[in-house]
């Protein structure tokens, strides 16, 4: 909840109609979105302005805004004029967060952020009171409106931070000031605005400026050198990750994919305790991504049975790794974004299923967000589904027909590679050539999030999954 008073003193707003409303229980960007006794945030952006939407933010439940310029409003409704209204909301997302006496958890890296988030919400949330930042609301604006609506309550707050350009992060870690860092991996991702990894993780190292702990992927090439600078500024940094990285002191010790149970069963140690699970997720590089998660439930005092249940059970969000089970094999949605990290596992995940017998295929959509790198990075994603020999390739997107077209017409291809032009045709592809219902066939859709490869998905297949953990 968020009083008017508070408001004022977090934005320097002026009152230019009082309105009835005194508290204020959610902070929306949205005009959209249910809320009563809400707070309505009008942003300008580049497609829309949210000043034109106060009726529809009322007719919703909202009873105040915070504005930037003159508008037409509804009777009674609440008007707070600010100079920069997306000032104003970081602003008020500062205030709120300052208020929160529960431990603040942020999570950045160019893979896996949701993931991790997701992880800490169900496991710590087995015990604890636990909010996250919804969806990947990962931005200044959507943190700070997720901030300024978490409950106060909670004892635990996870919040993803993700950044597109230089100085995003510093808004980010004043917004949070987080206890606790968690650095998932760093690699080509987002390269638009920045122009090199090395950029990238110069600006995302801001955010643990004022943490006390940070956990750190040690399988990354830039990792003991961060946990030396780390280190030399007074902080506790712990090393996660694979097992022949004998530096990390979370390790994953040995995993076995089972396909038939759609289980991966997996050993971990945490700084010398071996633990033994089992959970619905193949890739090892998700698992990993356990590994912060399992050790800060340890020293919570959470058992590993309490730990195993939940995990059992767990279903990650939609198109990062969602899987399921169809006759007798194996759709997974894996559409949510794409990078060369990201498919790098999601190539290795296939390659591990045909080494168990199965036919292996992959809808490839674009990569973008690579600035100038994003030609050089969809050749070398061909190059890629070649040297892991994935033989059934549906390839959807300008850059990568263009890549195809450059790489393939060089080399002998051993297997099947269709472009397709749109997402009918490439379900028309899948249902004429894999004979349903499933026999041992996985299929794997990878784009980033503008070519909405979820909607290339035969319904057909869905709606005969055999299993599904969220039931």
């Amino acid at each position: 909840m968020i009083t008017k008073p508070n408001i004022l003193f977090a934005t320097g707003a002026k009152i230019i109609v009082p309105g009835k409303q005194e508290t204020f229980d959610k902070v929306l960007i949205d005009s959209r979105q249910n809320a009563e006794r809400g707070l309505f945030v009008a942003l300008k952006g580049k497609k829309t302005d949210g000043h034109a939407y106060l009726y529809d933010a009322w007719d919703h439940g909202a009873r105040a805004a915070l504005i930037s310029q003159k508008v037409n409003a509804p009777e009674g409704f609440g008007l707070y004029l600010v100079h920069d209204t997306v000032e104003a909301l970081k602003n008020l997302g500062k205030f709120c967060s300052k208020n929160l006496a529960g431990k603040k958890i942020a999570i950045t890296g160019t893979v896996g952020k949701t993931t991790t988030k997701f992880f800490f919400q169900k496991i710590l949330g087995s015990r604890y009171r636990v909010t996250a930042t919804p969806f990947s609301y990962n931005t200044n604006i959507g943190v700070s409106t997720s901030i300024c609506n978490f409950d106060p309550q909670s004892d635990f707050f996870i919040i993803e931070a993700g950044i597109n350009k230089r100085g995003e992060m510093s808004e980010l870690a004043e917004i949070i000031e987080p206890e606790l860092v968690v650095f998932t991996a760093f690699g080509k991702g987002h390269l638009e605005g920045f122009g090199n990894v090395e950029t990238v993780i110069q600006e995302k190292i801001v955010l643990a400026e004022n943490a006390k702990i940070i956990y750190l992927n040690g399988d990354n090439p830039y990792a003991l050198k961060l946990k030396e600078d780390f280190s030399n500024a007074g902080k506790k940094v712990i090393l996660f990750g694979l097992q022949n990285h004998i530096t990390s002191q979370l390790s994953l010790l040995d995993y076995h994919l089972n396909p038939s149970e759609g289980m991966t069963r997996f050993r971990c140690q945490c700084e010398g305790r071996i633990s033994l699970f089992q959970v619905p997720i193949f890739s090892p590089e998700l698992i990993i991504l356990l590994l912060p998660v399992l050790h800060q439930a340890f020293q919570l005092g959470i058992e590993e049975e309490e730990i195993q249940k939940v995990l059992h059970e767990i279903l990650l969000p939609e198109g990062r790794e969602k899987i399921y089970h169809v006759g007798e094999g194996y759709l997974i949605d894996d559409s949510y974004n794409a990078n060369p990290i990201s498919l790098h596992k999601a190539l290795n995940l296939l390659k591990r299923f045909s080494y168990q017998g199965y036919q292996t295929w992959v809808v490839l959509g674009d990569m973008l967000e690579m600035g100038s790198f994003s030609e050089a990075i969809h050749q070398e994603s061909i190059r890629s589904l070649e040297e892991h020999k994935i033989k059934n390739v549906i390839l959807y997107g300008s850059m990568m027909h263009e890549a195809a077209e450059k790489i393939l017409s060089r080399n002998s291809v051993d297997g099947e590679y269709y472009l397709a032009s749109s997402h009918e045709e490439i379900k028309k592809i899948l249902l004429d050539q894999i004979p349903f219902p499933f026999s041992r066939v996985i299929v794997l859709f990878k784009g980033s999030r503008a070519m909405k490869l979820e909607e290339a998905i035969p319904t057909e297949w869905i709606e005969h999954e055999t299993w599904n953990h969220s039931q």
